[in-house]
């Protein structure tokens, strides 16, 4: 049979941690050296065989290869040796971790020819006892012979008593092993936690110090044995006494331990030394308090680094308490998770909101719309290791949300983290001028488009009031210069069929002028004036321009004003407003009715003048109410052939409410309708505006003496002979024609006329242009210079009369009014010379 090497237990490091620790084992081999007594090992070894009556003894320890054996052979001679680990029997004790006792070697399977001691027969017989350290097995107590045997229960007891002696002898040596390691570990631990070691005694004063407190503080101890500590003040890191004004022997006092305690020593050859000290209260053996034994470290340097420290990070704090914003230093690990930062500066709690307590903007608390992206913009810069810059929208801690910039380069630390360096500030007042900006720009393209858009438009309108209004002019005009014919006077059908033509005509006049008025109110360009104005003036002119509809419908008036009540508003738009109101009441109102107008104060604060316009017609549905004041809608009024555009109470409306007023309408089916005007209070006196009719009444009463010389500059064929035709009714009237602007003037030269008419569109110059160089020559500087155009815009009059025309009429021209604004303005102007 082949001998079996013993198995390795489970705890072999543990094991030989144990043995290491009785250091006997010399350092490079499982040997024993000088330290191993072999004296008592080899006594345990000799009283087990002659216990066991057996002729040979020993007491093994197994180490990581070899098995050291020391006892005593058959012949009583000692034995100390080394053999490989495989080879001991021993071994299978340690592996067994329990008593083995093989009475016959030759018959046990694991042994085969046991090896024999030298000078010895091989052994037949062995026993082993296992020896414990640390609770693992480390060796073990044998006995062997040449001859087969077994142990009796009392020798198997001894040998376990003896190996209970020589456990306590290793754990002996394993403890005084263990003892001399800690003292020469608090040797080493004492040397290196300071730079000298010191006792006091119970009242504080050296008892001793180590050699090196002199070379450290040029002062001899021996000075110091026996002297009382001196009571130096306690500092913070800094240097700088603790606000406490606790000292050393304060501290010392309370006989606990201290350790790292800064205290600020004097001396006389190296001046003041930062001294940390670290100490144990020392007790006799009764409890008494005996001293303190501690070591101290001279910290002088750390202490003046951590006051400059402070220092810098003093100024660098007051430098950024100045910026407008949150410097910072924020650490990731090397996947972005887990922020710390280390450092933010005190302007956050103005950037976020709140105490600042909770650190700086957390990712929760970015708007979410923006948050992908700045958490995007963090990896970038961390994979490429590029400055990173951001904004982003933040919700501070009162709920209002800013706009952020955040910009920071990242640092890579040794052990993979990154730390970004940055500074975040509120941008979002830049935000609000860049949005501001935009608007702005939206708004300027979107008035410059309304702009051009407008000025399309009134260029269109311009355009088609002219060319509509040149061939009325023509139409209406002829047809008023025939009805006046008196040597060729029209009889009859034909007289009837002129007044078609010149009806008509007066209608498509009356919708351009209402298309022009309601473009003029949608854009905002009507100029009014504001005065004081006679109510019963106003009805009563505006009743006699209707009354023939009304005389027509045979409708009657029932009025119920104040004589005294006045309005605040512009006398023309007033009486087209009150015209409009009323031609609507007489044409919608049942033939033979009547149409009441009463004035009401209304009871608010500004008693506002209310004027109630009221016709006993039809009435209106509900649905038709709500479609009254839309352009074009006449509610079914074409099907019952009463005319009109559509526009009049529109128009009207947006008269109204230029002057401060509006307009609505009440009504029931078969109950007629009421419409209610509310107008402003005057501010001023009644009757300016009587005055001024009065006035003017005189004016175009008078007929001076004299024959009138008129200057028509046209170029227009119909419009020249219609014009033509009207002064050859009027005798000792002199009409010149020009047909452009260069002739024109050189006319105007000529014959000096004591009125030019201008028309604005001619062929070689405009309007304009020719009254720039009639002023301009002091032969005509002076002349009555009036504007006749179909050009009927507010704009283009506005424009003329600035320029320095002296009026402005428009075409289609009623003849009788020209014929009354020819005289007067000619006899205006010669009673203003002779004056």
């Amino acid at each position: 049979m082949a001998w079996r090497p013993a198995p390795e237990p489970a705890d072999e490091g543990l094991r030989q941690a144990a043995l290491r620790d009785l250091g006997w084992f010399s350092p490079h081999s499982d040997g024993l050296n000088e330290a191993a007594p072999l004296g008592a090992l080899r006594a345990l070894a000799d009283a087990a065989r002659r216990l066991c009556g057996c002729p040979v003894g020993w007491l093994s320890l197994v180490g990581a290869e070899h098995a050291c054996q020391v006892g005593v052979d058959g012949d009583e001679t000692a034995m100390v040796r080394t053999l490989p680990r495989a080879e001991a029997i021993c071994a299978h004790a340690v592996a067994a971790n329990a008593f083995i006792e093989v009475p016959d070697l030759r018959l046990d399977p694991r042994f085969g020819e046991a090896p024999a001691l030298p000078g010895s027969e091989p052994w037949r017989f062995c026993a082993a006892m296992p020896l414990r350290l640390q609770g693992h097995v480390v060796g073990s107590l044998c006995v062997a012979s040449p001859q087969p045997h077994r142990l009796d229960d009392a020798q198997r007891q001894q040998l376990a008593q003896l190996a209970v002696a020589a456990e306590a002898l290793l754990a002996a040596q394993h403890a005084r092993e263990h003892l001399d390691r800690e003292r020469r570990r608090l040797a080493d631990l004492a040397r290196a936690s300071g730079d000298w070691l010191w006792e006091l005694d119970a009242t504080l004063c050296h008892r001793w110090l180590s050699a090196e407190f002199e070379r450290l503080t040029g002062v001899p101890a021996a000075l110091l044995i026996g002297q009382p500590l001196a009571d130096e003040p306690c500092v913070d890191p800094t240097g700088d006494p603790m606000l406490s004004g606790v000292t050393l022997r304060g501290r010392l006092a309370q006989q606990q331990a201290i350790a790292r305690v800064v205290t600020r020593l004097d001396t006389p050859h190296r001046g003041p030394l930062y001294i940390s000290r670290s100490a144990v209260p020392v007790f006799g053996p009764h409890g008494v308090f005996d001293g303190w034994r501690g070591s101290a470290r001279d910290v002088t340097a750390q202490v003046l680094a951590s006051r400059e420290t402070r220092e810098r990070d003093q100024r660098m704090h007051t430098l950024l308490a100045q910026l407008p914003g949150a410097a910072f230093q924020l650490r990731l690990q090397p996947d972005g998770t887990l922020p710390h930062y280390l450092y933010v500066n005190d302007g956050l709690r103005l950037l976020i909101g709140g105490d600042g307590a909770d650190q700086a903007p957390s990712l929760r608390r970015i708007v979410e719309a923006d948050r992908g992206g700045f958490v995007d913009a963090v990896k970038a810069s961390m994979q490429t290791m590029q400055p990173m810059r951001i904004e982003f929208r933040f919700e501070r801690a009162d709920g209002e949300q800013r706009w952020l910039e955040t910009r920071a380069t990242p640092e890579r630390q040794a052990d993979g983290c990154i730390v970004f360096h940055g500074f975040t500030w509120d941008v979002t007042e830049r935000h609000r001028a860049q949005h501001a900006l935009r608007e702005h720009e939206a708004l300027r393209l979107a008035h410059e488009g309304a702009e051009r858009a407008s000025r399309a438009k009134s260029e269109f309108l311009s355009r088609v009031s002219h060319e509509l209004r040149t061939p009325l002019n023509a139409i209406i005009g002829f047809a008023q210069l025939m009805g006046l014919d008196r040597e060729q006077p029209l009889e009859g059908a034909q007289r009837h069929r002129l007044d078609g033509v010149r009806q008509a005509g007066q209608a498509l006049l009356t919708l351009v002028d209402d298309v022009l008025d309601l473009s003029r109110i949608e854009q905002g360009a009507l100029t009014l004036r504001s005065e004081a104005l006679s109510l019963t003036e106003l009805l009563r002119a505006s009743i006699e321009a209707v009354q023939p509809l009304a005389t027509a419908r045979s409708v009657s008036f029932q009025l119920m004003v104040p004589p005294g009540a006045r309005v605040q508003g512009d006398a023309a738009a007033m009486e087209q407003v009150l015209v409009n109101l009323l031609s609507n009441a007489i044409k919608f109102n049942r033939a033979g009715g009547r149409v009441t107008v009463t004035l009401q104060q209304t009871n608010d604060a500004a008693a506002t003048p209310l004027l109630a316009i009221r016709d006993q017609g039809e009435g209106l549905r509900a649905d038709q109410l709500a479609q009254l004041f839309q352009p074009f809608h006449r509610l079914g009024a074409e099907r019952r052939r009463i005319s009109g555009t559509g526009l009049g109470l529109v128009i009207a409306r947006g008269l109204a409410r230029a002057m401060g007023g509006d307009i609505d309408a009440l009504s029931e089916p078969g109950r007629g309708c009421c419409f209610n005007l509310r107008m402003v209070a005057a501010a001023g006196l009644a009757g300016s505006r009587a005055a001024a009719d009065e006035s003017r009444a005189d004016t175009e009463s008078t007929d001076g003496p004299g024959h009138r010389v008129v200057l028509y500059i046209e170029d227009e064929p119909l419009n020249v002979l219609l014009m033509e035709e009207v002064f050859r009714t009027q005798p000792g009237w002199t009409l010149h024609v020009a047909h452009d602007g260069g002739s024109g003037v050189e006319r105007a030269t000529q014959v000096q006329p004591d009125l030019t008419l201008i028309d604005m569109n001619l062929p070689d110059m405009n309007g304009l242009e020719v009254l720039r160089r009639l002023r301009a020559q002091p032969t005509t500087a002076d002349l009555l210079c009036v504007a006749l155009s179909a050009d009927a815009l507010n704009e283009q009059i506005a424009a003329a009369l600035a320029a320095g025309f002296d009026d402005y009429w428009t075409k289609p021209i009623d003849l009788n009014r020209l014929i009354e604004e020819v005289r007067r303005v000619i006899d205006a102007r010669r009673a203003f010379d002779g004056s």
